[in-house]
């Protein structure tokens, strides 16, 4: 049977606050990665958009989803793409122990569109290496995205759209996107430990919901 490559657009509400990971440009020899700071003082967005969240980070909660649902991550992860417009990255400073440096080019990368409430800084107390220290994070508290979705239907269900939609339920509560969110197993906040709660979202559903959208123009995608 011959493969149809499908698209759909699906309308992403977040359900808790969305905190974006740091903008990493330097990596020193122990691993420690560096953030610069410009994004914190970059708050002040135009035209609604927080920020920007790398499609495979919604492609990666999906799959993850298949925990939770009857579907195979292999599968998933071969079956559907989340696209997004490109864009260039900041090349990456590397830091040897012998104080020498190399630039690393990161190249180009989709991305998904936040928008939303006004971004503000979101600080947490973590647990590294035994030690105290305080994170700084970009935030936005009420926040809604577009999902372009490309999957592969080959008539034998390998991809459908209702596994799409299932998967985009499923991640959204269980999985979340950035940082803190539910699947992740470093998050150590004020002595507790446990999976974030950040993150999180659901299909558009209300008509309330839904109004966000209208003011949006869907992403251009090259197929």
């Amino acid at each position: 049977m011959e493969t149809q490559v499908e698209s759909m657009t699906l309308q992403v509400v977040g359900t808790k606050p969305l905190v974006f990971p740091p903008d990493r440009t330097v990596v020193y020899p122990d691993g420690i990665l560096e953030a610069r700071d410009e994004h914190l003082q970059q708050l002040n967005v135009d035209d609604g958009c927080g920020g920007y969240m790398f499609a495979a980070a919604f492609k990666e909660s999906l799959v993850e989803a298949c925990r939770y649902a009857d579907y195979s991550m292999c599968v998933a992860a071969a079956s559907f793409y989340i696209r997004g417009p490109e864009v260039e990255l900041p090349p990456v400073r590397l830091v040897n122990k012998s104080e020498e440096e190399e630039i690393l080019d990161r190249g180009k990368h989709e991305v998904v569109r936040i928008y939303g409430s006004v971004p503000y800084v979101h600080e947490s107390k973590v647990v590294f290496n035994g030690s105290k220290d305080v994170r700084r994070r970009k935030a936005i508290g009420r926040w809604y995205c577009l999902l372009p979705v490309q999957f592969v239907d080959m008539g034998n269900g390998r991809a459908t759209r209702e596994m799409v939609e299932v998967l985009t339920r499923r991640a959204g509560i269980y999985c979340g996107v950035g940082v803190w969110r539910p699947m992740s197993s470093s998050y150590k906040h004020d002595d507790w430990t446990d999976h974030g709660y950040f993150g999180t979202f659901k299909i558009a559903e209300t008509e309330e919901e839904k109004a966000l959208f209208d003011n949006i123009d869907p992403p251009k995608i090259d197929k």
